[in-house]
């Protein structure tokens, strides 16, 4: 019964492994096919097109990793830039809630479920270099523990009492 289960994800790991590469050589000569389509014409001559018999030449004979290669940069030029961009500017635009002295925050707990994680009152607020305050103290069960503020969820700010 194991060795069938175990045989049974060998072939299942080996079907995907190949569908992966068969899915990776397609799109390698998918790239080919379309670059060899691009003919450019500005070289002929009026004799060449007079004739009536246009005989074209392919503009790159490269190799197909090449080929593939160069496809890949000028998408990479293209697109990458932009992409790259647009991912930065929204990890810059989330902000951690501006935590400040007695601000009532739960304290995250992983080893317990969200529904019993502690409620805290913050003591006090340890601004980082960029002036963002990053740690802070809190009041916890009449102890005091620092905890950083993206382990923490605010819940009432002192200003809404």
């Amino acid at each position: 019964m194991m060795e069938t289960q175990m045989q049974e994800l060998k072939w299942k790991e080996e079907r995907h492994k190949l569908n992966t590469e068969l899915k990776i050589q397609q799109a390698k000569t998918e790239v080919i096919e379309n670059m060899e389509r691009e003919i450019d014409t500005s070289f002929l001559t009026p004799q060449e097109v007079g004739d009536g018999s246009l005989q074209t030449r392919k503009v790159n004979q490269l190799s197909s990793e090449d080929a593939y290669m160069q496809a890949k940069k000028r998408l990479t030029d293209r697109y990458g830039n932009a992409f790259i961009t647009a991912n930065e500017f929204k990890k810059r635009l989330y902000k951690w809630p501006e935590v400040k002295v007695d601000d009532i925050v739960l304290v995250v707990d992983d080893e317990r479920p969200r529904s019993e994680w502690p409620l805290a009152r913050v003591v006090a607020t340890h601004p980082s270099g960029d002036h963002l305050v990053r740690k802070v103290r809190v009041l916890l069960g009449g102890s005091e523990y620092e905890r950083p503020v993206h382990r923490l969820v605010l819940l009432l700010r002192r200003d809404c009492t």
